[in-house]
């Protein structure tokens, strides 16, 4: 175990010393299909003013976890880059605008899974995994390629397909074949892997792209904690997310296991960390020669989340996400608080939905209280509705529970 990855003691918020304001580092994650990252840290940051406006007493640093969805706008903006658009197929097969963007001296290329294939653009009555199609996120990435960057970053998360990327590599010229050597449509989505039997690669010189992607570099932005088969597998831990059926479960996951048993023959990149990210287009971006890193590796080279942590000494931070699970592990919220934590952190956790049963730390040992912003009841439809109010007023709670905590603390010594 790293020096980073150490748990230290739980401990209470740091008070302040006199004369020394409260310093938060406020880094949530995305409401996954109610608010992005940045809107999320902007509503923390207005809930806390409503209790303490005083600049000279309570210091807050916004730093959103960008985990999919967002990735792009922010690490264009972070570098001064140029932010693009190309229309593309989404995932329900209707085109939309996905953006990309040209960063480093447009020497490299950057581009969002979800702007592409999100499960935000796919109505609920039409989610069904085994029929959306990852073919635009392939239609964004041979965009890219065609500027002439030299290295593209592709960030995971939040994606509405589970077809194991094959879509992706169907846009790019791969194709794959049945038992009786006949092609299949790979654009159908997630039904057509249990007919896939062999898989035909361009050559480059057949295909200028193909001969591109082999010469530049590929980084990757995904959870290492998403595989493609197995109980924890792309099938049955997000199946269900993405709006499957107990049985449409169990197709997804034969068709998804024999995709894997056909890779078995190519260089295995099925077993490998991060291979289910994204409904499985981790295994296909591995397959073209992808390097993945996990979501905090990423915020510190990216976002130089490491030189923030260690720029003050920051007496709690505040994270959240739409939904806190035990399948959260390797996603952004769970991430950072394990890195924050290993700092001295206390962490406080927002979230929309808890399903962790009553610990207060959602089950995660990283995060020492969890928060929902559900404070009445109501469906789920309504908290997303009302999300902006929801997080204000449980943002005001939590600076509320704080001050008491300073103002014990500052006549009580245990």
């Amino acid at each position: 175990m790293s020096s980073l990855e150490k748990t230290p003691p739980t401990s209470p918020v740091v008070m302040p010393s006199t004369g020394t304001p409260l310093r938060i580092l406020v880094a949530p994650s995305n409401f996954k299909e109610s608010a992005g990252a940045a809107q999320v840290a902007d509503w923390i940051e207005e809930g806390f003013r409503t209790v303490n406006a005083d600049t000279k007493t309570l210091e807050i640093y916004k730093f959103p976890l960008h985990d999919g969805e967002g990735f792009t706008q922010a690490l264009v903006e972070l570098d001064d880059g140029s932010l693009f658009s190309s229309i593309v197929r989404g995932p329900t097969g209707k085109e939309l605008i996905a953006p990309w963007g040209l960063i480093d001296n447009r020497a490299t290329g950057v581009m969002d899974v979800a702007s592409a294939a999100g499960l935000r653009y796919i109505p609920q009555c039409e989610r069904n995994p085994l029929t959306t199609s990852s073919f635009g996120v392939g239609q964004l990435l041979r965009a890219v390629i065609k500027s002439g960057c030299k290295k593209i970053i592709i960030a995971c998360g939040d994606s509405g397909t589970s077809d194991a990327g094959v879509g992706l590599l169907a846009a790019l010229g791969v194709v794959f074949l049945d038992a009786s050597g006949d092609k299949l449509d790979a654009t159908s989505g997630a039904r057509v892997l249990s007919s896939i039997h062999e898989i035909v690669w361009p050559s480059p010189d057949s295909d200028p792209i193909f001969r591109l992607i082999h010469e530049m570099e590929i980084e990757v932005v995904g959870n290492l904690k998403n595989y493609l088969i197995g109980n924890k597998g792309v099938a049955r831990v997000y199946g269900p997310q993405k709006g499957a059926t107990p049985k449409q479960v169990e197709l997804l996951a034969k068709g998804i296991e024999n995709f894997a048993s056909i890779l078995n023959r190519e260089p295995n990149h099925v077993y490998k960390p991060g291979s289910g990210a994204s409904g499985g287009i981790g295994v296909a971006l591995y397959l073209l020669g992808a390097r993945m890193y996990g979501r905090c590796e990423s915020f510190a080279r990216y976002f130089n989340l490491e030189t923030v942590l260690l720029s003050k000494r920051w007496h709690v931070a505040i994270t959240g996400e739409g939904q806190l699970d035990e399948n959260s592990d390797g996603k952004a919220t769970v991430e950072f608080a394990r890195l924050a934590k290993a700092r001295g952190i206390p962490v406080v956790c927002l979230v929309g939905a808890r399903n962790t049963g009553n610990k207060r730390d959602g089950g995660h040992d990283c995060i020492n209280w969890v928060q929902s912003i559900i404070n009445r009841e109501m469906t789920t439809q309504t908290a997303m509705s009302m999300v902006e109010e929801l997080v204000k007023d449980a943002s005001a709670d939590i600076m509320r529970a704080l001050q008491v905590g300073i103002n014990v603390g500052s006549v009580w010594k245990p």
